[in-house]
């Protein structure tokens, strides 16, 4: 006897909010996987009514409708001799919970809930999380709505299975795939177990997330496979050893409850690595891979907007910077996506009182090089004449003279976008928001942000890998040209050579110092003394403490003051896992950073 079982994974597309729809797409799907003759179909959690209808899951009808699609993909499947399990919500004593809904052979077999409903009587029809499937000779347990690092929360339900099944419905972010498969890999070599994991639909953005369909296959401690793919149904099918499985799991355990405690010797911490790009991989080939993927992600979630709203055509504009360049990249990968013409991205350039010749020259040529419709709009006639009806003197270079810029341009691409029917593609970047470097009611609007999630110093190395996958020579010497631009709003006049007068990383600090600081308060909550400890370790001797320091002080009050801005930030795709949206950080609008900085100097 072989003793191998042979298990599918299939996330599938979907129809946000329409179960009928979700029906139609799976069906085609699991017509497609049942060729290879599975003993096991898994499909995600939640998959005819997705994450995108949250708020309407209470709402009767709804689940109706999705008890009718199931009862319909069962009919249509009935010929398939796998054991399907297929994700839904379903209401347990008026409360919504996700199931996983055991089909086979046209039958429902029975809804198995998620094991944070406490065992107990159910129901007919209801299964509790323990429940034991065999299938191919294979001992199953499902768990519905868990992740790799979920389900250790639950290993005392895996240790006598030979297989998990770990279907999920979570966002995708940079990184997230790899370390999807390394969870699961520990995951199945803890608990002695093969581990299969179906997350997401590949054709899912709904805000303020991005989805991708993620299939892992673990193994006793191995990734054997793994298919994770944009916009379409992903299908993984491998054959489990069962003989491998059982025989690592009746290998002792290597370490035993601790029987004693001690305290922390005091030490120097210098055995301890630290990065000063915690957000990318440190080996160069694993960091162009997150880049390309961030690359990848920002550019399919715009073109999942665009296209579940029917809109055809985005406005940006486009300063010369590095913020707006990969803006503009994104819209163009985007439409190469939806297989529209570059012509469907109008640019629009519009310089003011610091625009310099080399920026301005930048932002007219790229856009035409990449086939884009263009607009050059100066804003300086209309900003004079705003600055003259509110008594502003024109040789007043302040804050209301920078801003007034910057709401005109935002006015401008706002009203193109009413023109042509467009959508506005927003181009801030993460530290600009974190630090509150943005001017509400100007550029901080917009209708889709594509950076907001891009940390500057990762969008200057997008950018540059960019320039240099490029084939064409004259598109890659304009990003060049570009990445050596100093990083400035171009609000104040030039200097008397007509170069660049206002530099920000010499008012508010080197950006990769900022991100650096970003990542681990808002990732991991450090406090600031141990921001700075941090920063002195990983930046060694390439800034002063004095410069580290300060420039944390800095990034704490603007960080605090700018949250306002933040609580009305545009929509976007949220796919890192350190990202501001009001879903995943919040903090009050009228907090004080006096008790942070207090913190920092004691």
């Amino acid at each position: 006897m072989l003793n191998l079982i042979r298990i599918a994974a299939v996330t599938g597309r979907v129809d946000p909010g329409s179960p009928a729809g979700c029906r139609k797409y799976l069906a085609e799907e699991l017509k497609k996987a049942a060729a290879h003759a599975p003993d096991v179909l898994l499909l995600p959690s939640d998959i005819l009514l997705p994450p995108s209808a949250q708020s309407l899951r209470q709402q009767g009808y709804l689940l109706e409708l999705c008890q009718q699609e199931l009862a319909r993909l069962a009919e249509e499947l009935r010929e398939l001799p796998s054991l399907l399990f297929v994700g839904l919500p379903v209401s347990l004593g008026g409360v919504t919970v996700s199931a996983m809904a055991a089909v086979r052979q046209g039958a429902v077999l029975g809804y198995v809930l998620p094991p944070s409903v406490p065992e107990g009587p159910l129901p007919d029809g209801f299964l509790p999380a323990s429940a034991t499937f065999e299938a191919g000779g294979a001992r199953l347990r499902v768990l519905p709505g868990c992740d790799a690092g979920e389900a250790l929360r639950y290993s005392a339900l895996a240790r006598d299975c030979d297989c998990l099944l770990l279907p999920c419905y979570q966002p995708a972010r940079v990184g997230s795939a790899d370390r999807a498969e390394q969870a699961l890999s520990v995951l199945s070599r803890e608990l002695g177990c093969a581990a299969v994991l179906c997350c997401g639909a590949g054709s899912d953005s709904s805000h303020p997330f991005c989805y991708r369909g993620l299939a892992v296959i673990a193994e006793a401690g191995e990734t054997v496979s793994v298919q994770a793919e944009f916009g379409q149904s992903a299908t993984l099918c491998y054959d489990i050893d069962l003989d491998i499985v059982r025989r690592v799991r009746t290998t002792p355990a290597g370490f035993a409850p601790a029987a004693f405690r001690f305290p922390a010797v005091p030490h120097d911490y210098a055995l301890r690595s630290f990065s000063s790009t915690p957000y990318l991989p440190m080996e160069p080939e694993a960091e162009r891979r997150t880049l390309r993927e961030w690359f990848e992600l920002q550019s399919h979630s715009l073109a999942a907007r665009l296209s579940n709203t029917g809109i055809d055509r985005a406005v940006v504009g486009i300063s010369g910077g590095l913020d707006s360049t990969l803006a503009l990249l994104v819209c163009h990968r985007a439409a190469q996506l939806m297989r529209l013409s570059p012509e469907h991205i109008l640019a629009v350039t519009m310089p003011g009182f610091g625009t310099s010749e080399r920026t301005h020259q930048n932002a007219l040529d790229l856009p035409r090089k990449l086939g884009m419709s263009t607009l050059d709009i100066s804003i300086v006639p209309a900003v004079k004449q705003h600055l003259v009806d509110i008594g502003h003197p024109l040789d007043r270079h302040d804050i209301t003279y920078e801003n007034a810029q910057a709401r005109e341009r935002t006015q401008i691409l706002l009203d193109l976008g009413n023109q042509i029917g467009g959508i506005v593609v927003g181009t801030g970047d993460l530290t600009e928001e974190a630090l509150g470097w943005c001017t509400f009611g100007g550029d901080a609007l917009a209708g889709y942000n594509v950076n907001v999630t891009v940390p500057k110093t990762a969008i200057r190395r997008i950018v540059a890998m960019l320039a240099e996958e490029s084939s064409d020579a004259a598109l890659s010497a304009i990003l060049r040209d570009i990445l050596d631009t100093p990083i400035s709003p171009e609000l104040l006049p030039l200097d008397e050579s007509g170069s660049i007068s206002q530099k920000t990383e010499e008012i508010l600090g080197d950006y990769e110092v900022h991100d650096f600081y970003l990542y681990y308060f808002v990732k991991y909550g450090f406090s600031p003394r141990k921001l700075l400890f941090y920063a002195q370790n990983a930046f060694d001797d390439r800034y002063t403490e004095e410069q580290l320091r300060s420039w944390l002080s800095t990034f704490l009050r603007r960080f605090v003051g700018g949250q306002f801005k933040r609580s009305v930030a545009p929509e976007a795709a949220s796919i890192t896992d350190f990202g501001l949206s009001a879903l995943e950080f919040s903090v009050p609008s009228d907090m004080s950073a006096r008790t942070l900085l207090r913190e920092l100097d004691r």
